[in-house]
């Protein structure tokens, strides 16, 4: 492979970019990024999950000099709360604060949570809040990095970053210039298939090409790759958008739920950005996929890759675009350099990347359903919604047993689903024999520990 363009001017595009530009050296293809077939960066706060970590380490650079080069804050997960139209909302307590890590750790062969379940059963509440040290300094607005000594309890939970899309674009533009990308910026009119493959047609009528393209536009997806809609699994679609001076520093997201729609919060800098969804009443008719969550067809094709908003509309309060676009180029890393790339490649990499994406999908149509269940009339429309047989074999699996399947190609951890779906009010009907090898007096005491701690 001699040569790879990225088709966009937006956070994908720059992403991708600064993926090839770190390749070794021996295989490192001369790399061209094509600016004139987007607008460009928006003021959207980014909030990724800890795995974006591994971007970091991929481009070699450190978690401290990414929080000095983007103006980053720390976070700690997301605030889960109803609407003040709800009475239950006025005590605090109905604030979940669902944090990337572990509500109590392990007792030999007993997870804790099926300890939590317990005590469930047995009429013996603890309020999830307080047996999480990331939740109670998420509450109290407190914060400490994470220990790597396992016996501390700073090493129960993980952080991420919040931080604007312009910074982080910005520092990407100044990695890939320094790695010898070069810019092209030629208005653009079409990506256009031949035999020969993928090329770029500007408006002038200029053409041109690389050995394998990666296109972040929707506009120019079209042609060659339609959107299959997920409206049946979470149709909402996005309303408003709105950025607003910061009141206060918070380490979570806020997601605040009402009747039909949700709010996602969430916080950088000095300013913070709501987002509103809605869930219609009635069905809607489906003008614009793009409107609704999707996934394309064919993310992969010979020679051609689709990224970002080219690739993805998916509506979560679990991830954002940083995300969605680092599980694409994570994906990417176990089959490059892969040139010339036949069919069977490109069906590999479409059927790993879109499941899971609707992994993520699923576990986001099961915080909807969850609330529905704890308030009913939240999301009446929810229950009319198609469910994948793997989320209806989570959630009977998860009430049977209080226990999770692990799928193949997921990127949330299976520990932070467990405890999402209890800080929802999921109730399992049994737990694992083994949890009553414990006598009640001795669930006590390690909960008791737990809060002490």
């Amino acid at each position: 492979m001699k040569s790879t363009g990225v088709i966009g001017n937006d956070i994908a595009a720059w992403m991708a970019a600064a993926f090839f530009a770190v390749q070794p050296a021996s295989q490192r293809p001369n790399i061209s990024i094509f600016t004139g077939a987007s607008q460009g960066c928006d003021d959207s706060i980014q909030n990724p999950i800890p795995d974006f970590s591994r971007f970091l380490s991929l481009v070699g650079v450190s978690d401290q000099q990414f929080i000095s080069a983007c103006a980053a804050t720390s976070t700690l997960g997301t605030c889960y709360k109803p609407s003040s139209q709800y009475e239950l909302a006025q005590s605090s307590h109905n604030d979940f604060y669902h944090i990337w890590g572990e509500y109590g750790s392990p007792l030999g062969a007993i997870e804790f949570h099926q300890l939590y379940i317990r005590a469930m059963l047995e009429a013996e509440h603890s309020d999830l809040n307080g047996l999480s040290v990331a939740a109670l300094a998420a509450k109290n607005n407190r914060f400490m990095f994470p220990s790597r000594d396992q016996l501390s309890i700073r090493a129960t939970y993980q952080t991420s970053y919040s931080f604007l899309t312009k910074n982080y674009i910005q520092w990407l533009q100044h990695l890939c210039k320094k790695a010898g990308v070069q810019e092209d910026s030629r208005p653009i009119n079409y990506l256009l298939k031949s035999t020969d493959g993928y090329r770029i047609e500007f408006h002038n009528g200029d053409k041109a090409g690389a050995d394998f393209l990666i296109n972040t536009c929707p506009k120019l997806r079209d042609q060659v790759a339609p959107c299959n809609s997920w409206r049946e699994f979470i149709p909402f679609t996005q309303v408003t958008r709105k950025n607003t001076v910061q009141k206060r520093r918070r380490l979570v997201s806020d997601v605040e739920f009402g009747h039909n729609e949700w709010r996602i919060t969430r916080y950088a800098a000095d300013s913070q950005e709501t987002t509103t969804y809605v869930l219609p009443d009635k069905p809607v008719s489906e003008e614009n996929a793009e409107l609704f969550s999707g996934c394309v067809a064919s993310p992969r094709e010979n020679q051609l890759l689709h990224l970002g908003r080219a690739l993805i509309n998916l509506h979560s309060p679990l991830v954002c675009e940083v995300d969605l676009i680092w599980i694409a180029l994570r994906m990417l890393q176990q089959f490059y350099p892969a040139f010339p790339d036949g069919p069977s490649v490109a069906s590999e990499y479409n059927q790993r990347l879109i499941a899971a994406y609707e992994n993520l999908r699923d576990l986001s149509q099961a915080v909807f359903i969850q609330v529905e269940r704890k308030l009913p009339g939240t999301f009446a429309a929810i229950n009319h919604c198609k469910v994948s047989s793997q989320l209806q074999h989570k959630l009977d699996l998860f009430v049977h047993r209080g226990k999770l399947p692990a799928y193949e190609h997921e990127i949330y951890k299976r520990q932070w689903q467990q405890w999402l779906l209890l800080g929802l009010g999921a109730k399992p009907s049994r737990i694992e024999p083994i949890t009553f090898h414990l006598s009640p007096a001795e669930m006590r005491n390690v909960f008791n520990k737990i809060k002490s701690a």
